[in-house]
């Protein structure tokens, strides 16, 4: 049982620099009285991007895409994030 623990756990860490991330951009936004794209990247963070992989991706790879799906979610989460930063890049550039 600890030796799949084990194997699961080696796939799941990949997702944890990028968790930070997205924790970070959501934060970003909520700093910058951006509410909305806050909850949006939260939402689909939490719901959306943990669900669409979770019954796609062990279609594919078996067990292993059980695993995978929560790092499968956070890259699409970033994804969404730099998205959100890059169309709001100007809102928060000084004017001199």
């Amino acid at each position: 049982m600890e030796t799949i623990a084990l194997y699961g756990f080696r796939i799941v860490a990949t997702s944890f620099l990028m968790m930070a991330y997205n924790v970070f951009a959501s934060g970003w936004f909520t700093a910058l009285n951006d509410g909305k794209t806050s909850a949006i990247l939260s939402f689909c963070r939490t719901v959306i991007f943990m669900i669409a992989p979770v019954l796609i991706l062990p279609g594919i790879f078996g067990m292993d895409g059980v695993w995978m799906s929560i790092t499968a979610g956070e890259v699409l989460s970033i994804l969404m994030s730099i998205f959100y930063f890059r169309k709001y890049r100007n809102m928060w550039s000084v004017k001199v």
